[in-house]
């Protein structure tokens, strides 16, 4: 599995804005990467710097939201298929 590297412009818990990188095989495992982290409140964008694959948005994601449902897994593993999976959809 070829891992690419994800950038994205993020609002933290102080309402400061800074960009961060990931490493995910898709963009749905990048963007459950920023969900994990829990001083991220907001992603404003994000892309892949290798393929210009970028998530289109309208507005500001909030990840509380996801974050609630992200809860709610329990298999790890079949998650992880599941968003390396979508690679080549």
């Amino acid at each position: 599995m070829n891992h690419k590297e994800y950038k994205a412009q993020v609002i933290d818990e102080d309402g400061e804005e800074f960009n961060i990188k990931t490493f995910a095989i898709t963009m749905q495992e990048a963007l459950d990467n920023i969900v994990l982290m829990p001083s991220i409140t907001h992603v404003v964008q994000l892309n892949c710097a290798e393929t210009d694959e970028e998530w289109v948005r309208h507005g500001n994601l909030d990840l509380n939201d996801l974050r609630e449902v992200r809860n709610l897994i329990t298999n790890e593993n079949e998650l992880a298929k599941v968003l390396s999976n979508n690679e080549n959809n």
